[in-house]
C-alpha cells in the first residue's frame, strides 16, 4: 500500500514514513535510514522525518547523532512543546544538564501544563540545588496531576531535606531509561 502511495503522490514524503517505521519495527535501519532519507530528499525539513533518524540514532547507540537531529528539529518547530522536550531528554541522558534544562524550560514555556518536562526540570533543580525551585515544579505537576504518587514522594523527599528521587530511583528505572513517561499526560475526564 505504502509503494502504491508513493507512486501515485511522489512529492509526498508521508508514504515513505510508513515504510520506514515497518522497517524500524522489523529492526531494518539500514532500509529505514534509506526511506528517510529519501522522505527528506522530497522535503528537507520534514521533521517526522528527521525525528525517526534521531530514534534511528539511539537506537545504534549514537546519542551525540541523535542530539544533533533533534536540535534541528527544535530549530525547525520553535513552538513544538514535545521537540523541545525529546531535546531535552537526549541532553539529560547526555548529562548535559544546562542544555537539558534550558529545552525543558522551553517545552513548558510553550506548555505550561507539561507535566513531564517539569518533571525533569524539577530533578535538574534538585540536582544543582535549587530545592525551592524543584519544589515549585514538582507543586505544578501535583496540581495537574493529584493521584500520582510518585510526585507525592518527590515532594516528601524534597520538603524533608532528601534528594528528589531518594528512595524512589533505583528500584526503579530511572525516569530517562522507562519506556513510559513518569507522568501521564492525557486529561483526565470527568464523567
Amino acid at each position: 500500500a505504502y509503494e502504491k502511495a508513493v507512486e501515485l503522490s511522489p512529492m509526498d514524503p508521508s508514504p515513505l514514513i510508513g515504510m520506514a517505521r515497518v522497517e524500524m519495527y522489523s529492526n531494518n535501519l539500514k532500509k529505514a535510514e534509506n526511506y528517510l532519507n529519501s522522505a527528506l530528499s522530497v522535503k528537507r525539513d520534514f521533521t517526522p522525518a528527521i525525528f525517526l533518524l534521531s530514534q534511528i540514532e539511539l537506537k545504534k547507540g549514537d546519542l551525540k547523532g541523535a542530539i544533533k537531529k533533534s536540535e534541528e528539529i527544535a530549530l525547525l518547530s520553535p513552538n513544538n512543546a514535545g521537540a523541545f522536550f525529546q531535546l531535552g531528554i537526549l541532553y539529560y541522558q547526555d548529562k548535559n544538564y544546562n542544555g537539558a534544562k534550558s529545552a525543558f524550560k522551553r517545552a513548558v514555556g510553550i506548555n505550561p501544563n507539561y507535566s513531564n518536562a517539569r518533571y525533569f526540570l524539577g530533578l535538574i533543580y534538585d540536582k544543582d540545588g535549587s530545592v525551592k525551585k524543584a519544589i515549585e515544579q514538582f507543586k505544578k505537576i501535583e496540581k495537574l496531576n493529584p493521584d500520582n504518587k510518585e510526585v507525592k514522594l518527590i515532594l516528601k523527599n524534597l520538603n524533608s531535606g532528601k534528594k528528589a528521587l531518594d528512595g524512589i530511583s533505583p528500584p526503579k528505572k530511572s525516569p530517562e531509561k522507562r519506556g513510559q513517561p513518569p507522568i501521564n499526560e492525557k486529561p483526565k475526564i470527568k464523567k
